[in-house]
């Protein structure tokens, strides 16, 4: 797995958040996401798919979020699970699909 060049990783999350585009602020988040999912497409992927439906999360949030994840030690897993993570914790036991998601009996 290549990671993309900066610009096409921030572009990438531009498609579900296009402030991104216009506020400096978010540009530099969304940066700053790239370099910790390394800039791998999966990841940040991933990140987008999660950022789409959660769309009212601040991007500072979900970075915060994924800085907090533990890392996995195999580095070529290592991003790719930052951004699996976020998105697991996010699931919900109330909510039907989220606890089968949840279980360990799957």
């Amino acid at each position: 797995m290549r990671p993309l060049p900066r610009q096409k990783s921030v572009e990438l999350l531009a498609e579900v958040r296009p402030l991104i585009k216009k506020d400096p602020a978010d540009r530099q988040t969304a940066d700053k996401i790239c370099d910790r999912l390394g800039d791998l497409p999966l990841a940040l992927t991933v990140a987008a798919a999660y950022l789409r439906k959660y769309k009212y999360e601040k991007f500072a949030d979900y970075l915060k979020a994924l800085s907090s994840q533990p890392a996995i030690q195999d580095p070529s897993l290592k991003k790719v699970s930052l951004a699996f993570a976020v998105s697991y914790n996010k699931l919900k036991a109330r909510n039907k699909t989220d606890a089968l998601a949840c279980s360990e009996n799957r």
